[in-house]
This record gives structure tokens, sequence and C-alpha cells, in this order.
């Protein structure tokens, strides 16, 4: 498995794959959470993710890189906890 999804990432017709234009379609909340030291996606690349859907939210985790789930657990539960009460209060 582990093969397989190093082969699709580095595979050079992943690095043109595209899905800005299907994220205007994105009726429901969105929770983007960007490590601020992920060194693999930018903070622009995460503000457009964030900007392009209907009802985006970015927080940007200090100290994370890109996983900040594992890197900031306490940060990231309080996160995706406030995230769920505000979708559904």
């Amino acid at each position: 498995v582990l093969q397989r999804w190093q082969r699709r990432w580095l595979d050079p017709a992943f690095w043109t794959w595209d899905v800005s234009d299907e994220l205007a379609g994105v009726a429901c909340p969105v929770l983007v959470i960007h490590g601020a030291e992920d060194p693999y996606f930018s903070l622009a690349h995460s503000e457009s993710i964030a900007g392009s859907v209907a009802n985006g939210q970015l927080h940007v985790v200090p100290n994370a890189a890109h996983v900040p789930h594992n890197e900031a657990r306490a940060l990231f539960i309080d996160l995706a906890l406030s995230f769920l009460e505000y979708c559904d209060p």
C-alpha cells in the first residue's frame, strides 16, 4: 500500500492534478487546518482551499508541520470540536 501511495504522489501526471474548479461546488462547511511549518504545502495553498469553498475556515497551527493532528493533538482536537459545534449548534 505504501509503495502504491508513493508512486501516486511521485507520478508526474499527479503534479498537474487540480480540483480547484470543483471546490466552488462544495456547499458544506469546511475546516482547513494548516501546520505553519508544513514543508510540502504552502499557506497560500490552504488559504486558496478555504477561500474557494462556500463556508471555509482556516486555522494555522504554530510549530506544526505536515501532520498537525499529531504534532499539536490537543489544539487539533479543540479546533475540530469547535468546528463541529459551529456546524451543529
